[in-house]
């Protein structure tokens, strides 16, 4: 009589258990099979432009300026792309890696050989967050990735910013990327973001040939230190990379 009561216990313990386990195995698969999309580098493919970027006589922040005596001004080009990789924690399936993605990037650099070194004396990036479109995957039944997109309006406040803008103060090219050679370097400058601007640096790789160059690279921000308030279902941690594939072109 013991070993009948006992039964419908030891079911109704192993049953939920093994159902978590097969649902997490599920899971764990398919996450193995969809991992997020690989940090955006200089390997990576241009993006395929689906719309035109914003008139930079428009109110754009990053317009180009006109050539002058020994500093040249590098204009980005179409194929170029920026976003964001945040971590997600859902009660599901843990932690997960969120990535969004645009095209919708503009903004130049300049540089001065006149000293014989390549001085690069301002840079200039401005992206469209409210363009931004999610490319990880999550797995069902959780609802697609792009349903996070429709936040950004708030999250960015881009009704009165719509753009993320990133100036690097002066640094220098190391000669190796002047010779088609990939060099890397870190640089200090300020972000502006819902209005506010703060303090980062940036870690890039970039290589220049002839009248082109292309240049990679990210940041990790705080989000909330722009006063961003991020989603609590799931929980998104504040530390978020900001990353670039930028194309470039002298003008």
């Amino acid at each position: 009589m013991r070993t009948l009561l006992l039964r419908p216990v030891v079911l109704g313990i192993v049953i939920p258990v093994v159902a978590i386990l097969a649902v997490g195995g599920s899971v764990a698969v398919y996450l193995q099979a969809h991992r997020p999309p690989a940090p955006l580098s200089l390997e990576s493919p241009r993006a395929v432009v689906k719309t035109s970027p914003s008139d930079p006589t428009a109110g754009a922040p990053c317009a180009a300026p006109a050539k002058s005596g020994t500093v040249a001004v590098w204009t980005i080009q179409p194929g170029s792309q920026a976003g964001y990789r945040a971590r997600e924690l859902f009660v599901d399936i843990g932690l997960h890696e969120a990535v969004a993605r645009t095209d919708r990037v503009q903004g130049y650099a300049t540089i001065d050989r006149s000293s014989g070194s390549a001085v690069v004396t301002t840079v200039c990036v401005a992206v469209e967050p409210l363009t931004m479109v999610s490319v990880d995957e999550l797995p069902p039944p959780l609802p697609p990735a792009t349903d996070r997109d429709g936040h950004y309006e708030n999250l960015f406040d881009t009704r009165n910013h719509p753009y993320v803008v990133f100036r690097a103060r002066q640094f220098t090219l190391p000669t190796s990327a002047l010779d088609g050679t990939t060099a890397s370097v870190r640089v200090s400058g300020t972000l502006s973001m819902r209005g506010q601007d703060r303090e980062v640096t940036a870690s890039l790789s970039g290589v220049l040939s002839g009248q082109v160059g292309s240049v990679a690279g990210s940041m990790v921000v705080n989000a909330t230190e722009w006063g961003m308030r991020l989603p609590g279902d799931p929980v998104v941690r504040p530390d978020v990379t900001i990353e670039f594939a930028l194309q470039f072109a002298a003008s």
